[in-house]
């Protein structure tokens, strides 16, 4: 059998992101167990080849097609008005199918199709507000992101197209249907999705933290909550007055990222700022000697399509406090402290930094939760369901 499997997206931005992630891990997996089918890759021609960093088995059978970039102007206004990528021509590698997990870069016409589906995040969070004393443009941002909203709604009627669809949790799937009532929901199966097994190792980094901190990871956009988190961060301060909020993701830079957003402004003066530790990107060994060292790890975000975060903090034994809401309880099931309103949240995380016994409750739930997610596992299912629609 012959897979066409689309890897551009390792190429880009998304790399060090969930996508990218998630690309890397369930193709590392699917490498251990696939020893007969042949699989297609395709990439831009002249950029790095990620495939090296991987190691995949040496019994895996590839071959490598390189495509052009498309020919488009850089300007990002450009790039909105236009499809960013267009599909690969597949029409001389004689697929059986072909497995695109970033639906921003198209599917190639005349051939069977397994679609991954994320989330609807661009749908719901498309208006992305910038702090602008300018008019003119504060304006301009608002055109800019109107016509992203567009291109996007283009991009994910690539789904009505698909043959196949793999959602990574049963929230997605019913988000989907909902929004797109003419997708037939028998052609959505779920595979979960599941922490690197690195972070179920023990801590080497020698760092030094804050002895006592809570901890975030993930990024800055408006769906993640940051303002509500600081702000929930601020009321802990009145009853822990060393306690520290250490904020770790790419974003979490104050001059070239954080102060285009406007609340960052309304936060920034209060007294209790200085107390929060803004870090950008951590390798692994770093990231999971922050984990260990945390008294709990809080999770603020509106809106998830999985949430891998939480799992890597059960892995490796953090108390998790969040928000009750989107896949969020399906990931984190009862082994974490799920809230509905700020004062809730102040409280589960004053309750688990205060009480031992309950922070260890807390603790083993998360560890066992964590154990259900593997992505040997979810390897095996994205094989079964690409096999399934390969034979039909």
């Amino acid at each position: 059998m012959r897979i066409g499997f689309d890897l551009r997206t390792l190429q880009g931005h998304s790399r060090y992101r969930g996508i990218g992630r998630n690309v890397a891990m369930i193709l590392k997996n699917i490498s251990k167990i696939d020893k007969k089918n042949t699989y297609i890759f395709y990439l831009f021609e002249g950029l790095d080849n990620p495939l090296i960093d991987l190691e995949l088995s040496k019994s895996f059978i590839y071959e490598l097609r390189y495509v052009k970039e498309k020919g488009l102007p850089k300007k990002r206004v450009i790039g909105i008005l236009f499809d960013e990528f267009k599909p690969v021509d597949a029409t001389k590698d004689q697929l059986d199918v072909f497995y695109q997990p970033d639906v921003s870069y198209g599917i190639p016409k005349s051939v069977k199709s397994v679609l991954v589906f994320y989330d609807l995040i661009p749908l719901y969070f498309w208006h992305k507000n910038k702090f602008r004393r300018n008019l003119i443009l504060y304006y301009k941002d608002e055109a800019i992101n109107r016509l992203f909203r567009r291109r996007y709604l283009r991009t994910i009627r690539n789904y009505k197209k698909a043959d196949r669809i793999i959602s990574i949790s049963g929230f997605s799937k019913k988000d989907l249907i909902k929004n797109f009532p003419e997708i037939d929901e028998n052609k959505v199966s779920v595979v979960y999705l599941a922490s690197d097994s690195v972070f179920s190792k023990k801590p080497i980094s020698q760092k030094k933290y804050p002895h006592d901190f809570i901890l975030y990871v993930g990024g800055a956009d408006q769906r993640k909550n940051i303002d509500g988190l600081i702000k929930i961060f601020y009321k802990l301060k009145h009853t822990h007055k060393k306690l520290k909020l250490i904020l770790v993701g790419k974003e979490f830079n104050v001059e070239k990222e954080l102060r285009h957003y406007p609340w960052f402004h309304e936060i920034k003066d209060d007294m209790h700022f200085k107390d929060i530790i803004f870090m950008e990107y951590v390798d692994d060994t770093e990231l999971i000697g922050l984990y260990s060292k945390a008294k709990v790890f809080v999770f603020a975000s509106k809106y998830e399509g999985f949430g891998l975060p939480i799992l890597e903090a059960m892995s490796i034994g953090v108390p998790v406090v969040a928000f009750n809401n989107s896949s969020i309880p399906e990931v984190a099931g009862s082994s974490a402290i799920l809230c509905d309103n700020n004062n809730q949240f102040v409280a589960a995380v004053s309750e688990l930094i205060d009480s031992s016994a309950k922070r260890k409750e807390i603790v083993e739930k998360g560890v066992e939760q964590s154990k259900k997610f593997d992505w040997l596992n979810t390897a095996k299912e994205t094989l079964k369901i690409i096999e399934e629609e390969a034979m039909k």
